[in-house]
């Protein structure tokens, strides 16, 4: 969270910022057939097939040169179904130092991708396995020897870092919550001991109606048996010096507000671009920063800031197609008018229409980020403020902004004061022609707190 508060500051200082991280997914073809499968409710997923192995490494080299610091490799197909492509592209990743996770199903592990992603030092696997037991397993993913199949690949990358003495990739088991495993955790917790597995996380399985059966989704009774289970559960992960995170099981108070806005359709559209103003990520009104911080990357070409964007909506459709995403590089998809407009309408309040179905853990980060900056900005900005004054000559700008300065110390309203400051900020970028390559940008990237 540290590192995307620096860079939510500096978009609110004025001075645009590539993405924290790029949620790429390659394919949204699967081997399995699981109960919430995307390919069991929807038959013209393979429409969307996969992006092109030319195109995928263009993303990783855009992506690495324009500054992205992690890379999230999942989707709603298997990833590793192209996995000669992307070991190429998780090469690169970590060549460039960049942070790298990868989220599969664990049934296409070979000895040499083992290999080589020990090799390359990959950060973090994710491993959804919905039981640890065979049959049970099976029956929910619907494919008759998959768990053999997982278990054959976490003892090999057990076995490999144990002889090589490394710690690299880190691997966790994802445990999608439903009523058909609700009485496993516990064993899960045991498995994932054995197998060498850092952390259980366990979170209820998605629950879009237009993929998820309605099996999958556990009952208001059955949240309350799990809830009361839960501290038997903690007690036994700290016994076995298992990490585990329980995901929220319900979504918070309230439900997140839908308003009608399409990019075509948008009041905002002639503000679109503006992304350089200061002061622009007033807490009270922003709704979320998503857009200031990811870039989802799905086979179609459609774009989004978070995996919420929904398929159905196309987002981005109008500007963005698999042959435009070979075509244009990221850093001007990213500074763009479609990203630039997601922006806009999440600064002032205005959610799109997927809003509506954001998880409690997505709103739970928005939350907490958006009280980080209330609490982070005025301090960021005096730090900006004194650091400017230090660098400036002593000459009359000099001393009228001091003098401002001391006459905001005196006024009594905390938002005068903030304004009061921003308007400095603002009056000191009037004749900055490139804000990038401007005497502000060198000064605060001089500054410990905004050192990336």
């Amino acid at each position: 969270m540290k590192n995307e508060l620096k860079r939510v500051l500096y978009w609110d200082l004025g001075i645009p910022r590539p993405p924290v991280r790029i949620v790429l997914h390659p394919t949204d073809k699967s081997n399995l057939k699981s109960i919430w499968s995307w390919d069991k409710e929807n038959k013209g997923a393979e429409s969307h097939g996969a992006i092109e192995t030319k195109v995928l490494h263009k993303i990783v080299r855009d992506g690495c040169k324009m500054g992205v610091n992690e890379w999230i490799i999942s989707g709603g197909g298997e990833p590793m179904l192209m996995r000669e492509s992307l070991i190429d592209s998780m090469r690169f990743i970590k060549e460039n130092l960049n942070y790298g996770e990868l989220h599969t199903n664990g049934t296409m592990f070979t000895s040499d991708i083992i290999n080589d992603m020990v090799e390359i030092a990959w950060d973090h696997i994710v491993v959804c396995l919905p039981s640890p037991e065979k049959e049970n397993n099976d029956e929910i993913v619907a494919t008759k020897g998959a768990f053999l199949r997982v278990v054959e690949g976490l003892e090999m990358f057990k076995d490999m870092k144990d002889e090589l003495s490394v710690s690299l990739p880190v691997i966790d088991i994802y445990m999608p919550l439903m009523p058909q495993n609700l009485d496993e955790v516990g064993g899960m917790l045991k498995f994932a001991k054995r197998k060498g597995v850092s952390t259980l996380i366990v979170k209820p399985g998605l629950s879009m109606s237009d993929v998820t059966d309605e099996e999958s989704i556990m009952t208001e009774e059955q949240v309350t048996k799990f809830t009361n289970d839960v501290p038997r559960i903690r007690s036994l992960s700290r016994s076995l010096r298992m990490g585990i995170e329980i995901g929220p099981l319900e979504p918070p108070e309230g439900p997140a507000p839908q308003l009608p806005w399409t990019p075509a359709e948008s009041k905002k559209t002639e503000e679109a671009g503006k992304d350089d103003k200061v002061g622009q990520l007033d807490p009270k009104n922003v709704y979320c920063l998503e857009p200031f911080l990811t870039m989802m990357i799905r086979p179609s070409g459609v774009f989004g800031p978070c995996g919420v964007s929904s398929y159905a909506q196309e987002r981005g459709k109008d500007y963005l197609s698999p042959e435009g995403l070979a075509t244009q590089s990221l850093e001007d998809i990213w500074y763009g008018h479609f990203f630039s407009l997601l922006r806009d309408n999440a600064k002032t309040g205005f959610p799109a229409n997927y809003c509506v179905g954001c998880t409690p853990e997505l709103r739970k980060k928005q939350e907490s980020l958006i009280k980080a900056l209330r609490l982070k900005r005025d301090r960021f900005l005096d730090l900006a403020i004194k650091k400017i004054m230090q660098e400036a000559e002593k000459d009359d700008t000099d001393k009228e902004v001091r003098k401002r300065l001391r006459e905001i110390k005196n006024l009594k309203s905390e938002y005068e004061k903030l304004e009061g400051k921003l308007q400095i900020m603002r009056e000191f970028h009037v004749n900055l022609e490139d804000i990038r390559s401007s005497k502000l940008y060198r000064i605060l990237r001089s500054l410990r707190v905004f050192r990336e």
